[in-house]
């Protein structure tokens, strides 16, 4: 190398290491609160709602959405807004809409977006039809006392947090997230997470539950439901005090799967190279298959079946 680029090299490494330092130090200087250099200064702009309706709709917000149920009867939207980016917020066919619009030209996305922003929904009853939440960057939060016959909700980055009731069908789905559901019930739960952690805990459905985890861990504790189906593609599985009325299909590729004090009328657990240990509440018929571990599971002649597999890993069960 040239001595000429060395130096221009050596020039550039310090200069950027300056700018870092520079950087630092103003932050210090400002306690670390970077919303202060952000190029965006939202404000709080509230919508209040007259007209009936039954069904929500959330559709492509870019900030943290919160449902509560309203301290003074009436439906009131409060939305973080700038002059360029705002929410239209009506109620079409029975449903109140939250939109967001954004007039900014591809120039004024360039620069500092510290700023956390947030929509809040306060209801005025507990009791609603159809929920539909799509939310393209943020936190999605559902608190107690809020029923729907049917909820959706989705969000591109972001967790989600469930703990409404459901008549019917209830639906959660990140692409980089967590879900976390407590206290609630609905007739069917599906949930699913690209890359995060999927937490149940108080929950009973009255049908069926699939949850599905690509990257992260499931965790269930106090739940009933009508046939139970967990997919972990690379994590661990863990239920305590877990009841299927019918069948549990438990599989993890990498990971380990643990049963405390659970049970299904039939039971299949599998994991590619994990232990799979636990406790049942009933006698079961064990099927056992290790490629390289130990297995020590109690003999029964009586009971519904329990098929377990491991790729390499220890299979441990016992009846309570």
């Amino acid at each position: 190398m040239k001595k000429s680029k060395k130096i221009a090299l050596a020039v550039a490494c310090i200069l950027i290491a300056g700018g870092i330092c520079i950087s630092v130090g103003a932050m210090f200087v400002m306690d670390f609160k970077l919303e202060e250099i952000s190029s965006v200064k939202p404000v709080s702009n509230s919508y209040n709602i007259s007209e009936n309706f039954s069904g929500i709709s959330v559709d492509g917000a870019e900030c943290d959405v919160l449902f509560a149920v309203s301290n003074d009867d009436t439906c009131n939207v409060v939305c973080d807004e700038s002059d360029k980016v705002y929410h239209l917020v009506t109620v079409e066919n029975d449903t109140l809409t939250i939109k967001r619009k954004d007039t900014r030209k591809w120039y004024e996305y360039i620069g500092f977006f510290w700023t956390k922003m947030k929509v809040t929904v306060y209801l005025p009853q507990s009791e609603y039809g159809a929920l539909n939440v799509s939310i393209a960057s943020g936190d999605a939060e559902i608190g107690g006392n809020l029923h729907f016959e049917e909820a959706k909700l989705s969000s591109a980055s972001g967790d989600i947090i469930f703990s409404g009731t459901v008549q019917k069908s209830l639906s959660l789905k990140v692409a980089s997230g967590n879900v976390k559901v407590s206290n609630s019930f609905s007739e069917s739960l599906d949930a699913k997470s690209a890359s995060g952690d999927i937490k149940i805990s108080s929950f009973k459905a009255t049908g069926d539950m699939h949850l599905k985890c690509a990257s992260g861990d499931i965790e269930i504790v106090d739940a009933e439901c009508l046939n139970m189906k967990a997919e972990a593609a690379s994590g661990d599985i863990e239920f305590s005090r877990v009841v299927a009325v019918g069948h549990s299909a438990v599989e993890t590729a990498s990971g380990d799967i643990e049963l405390s004090d659970c049970d299904s009328a039939t039971l299949f657990l599998k994991s590619g190279s994990g232990d799979i240990t636990g406790t049942l509440l009933t006698e079961k018929i064990f099927y056992t298959d290790t490629g390289s571990g130990k297995v020590r599971v109690p003999y029964s002649s009586d009971g519904g079946k329990c098929e377990i597999k491991t790729g390499s890993g220890n299979i441990e069960f016992s009846i309570k």
